[in-house]
């Protein structure tokens, strides 16, 4: 793999690519893209959630090998129902302990009901200077929410995982404040909404 391609790709702030839920095949440039030397050079834009999730594994994989043990990031996000939480979970179990921050975690708005997403009840400062804290290795205190209560109580420790992965996983995800902050940026389309959209 050309090494300058994993910088251009650093230097640009990551890599995006989107995730469809449908049964269909991928398609030829999918099918020639992942016959690339390179995994990173080749993501394409729109694939399938199965082809998606492997090519993510992939690239995380290879970028970890060529940031020489420095810390990935991803961001995974998209509609509620959309996938998100079930990719980052599935990408987790393949990779190891890998460090899944959701963006639940960060919302400020006390008596949100649950499913409604806005923009403005997301903490990004708090999460911004945590996600600061994992890319340079150190250990961060998180939010610590009550969803029951539907209000934050506290803070806990979050330790960065020996896999050198932090998975950002939310409606949110792909926000202008962190996007600088992410090496991949992911959005899962589809799902629940995909479904009740194509009917």
């Amino acid at each position: 793999m050309d090494a300058n391609v994993v910088q251009r790709c650093l230097e640009a702030g990551g890599r995006d690519f989107l995730f469809h839920h449908t049964s269909s095949p991928p398609s030829p440039t999918s099918a020639s893209a992942a016959a690339s030397s390179s995994i990173l050079q080749s993501l394409p834009l729109h694939v399938s959630f199965d082809r998606g999730y492997y090519l993510l594994v992939k690239a995380i994989q290879e970028l970890r090998a060529r940031k020489d043990g420095h810390v990935v990031t991803v961001g995974i996000g998209g509609p509620t129902g959309s996938g998100k939480t079930s990719l980052a979970e599935k990408v987790a179990s393949v990779l190891g302990c890998v460090v899944i921050v959701s963006m639940e975690d960060y919302r400020t708005a006390p008596g949100v009901d649950d499913g409604i997403s806005d923009v403005n009840a997301v903490d990004f400062d708090a999460l911004a200077r945590n996600l600061q804290d994992l890319v340079k290795g150190k250990d961060t205190m998180v939010p610590l929410v009550d969803f029951q209560e539907k209000k934050r109580t506290g803070w806990r420790e979050l330790r960065i995982s020996s896999s050198g992965v932090v998975i950002v996983d939310g409606a949110y995800a792909l926000h202008s404040t962190l996007r600088s902050l992410l090496d991949i940026r992911v959005a899962v389309v589809g799902g629940v909404h995909f479904s009740l959209l194509s009917k």
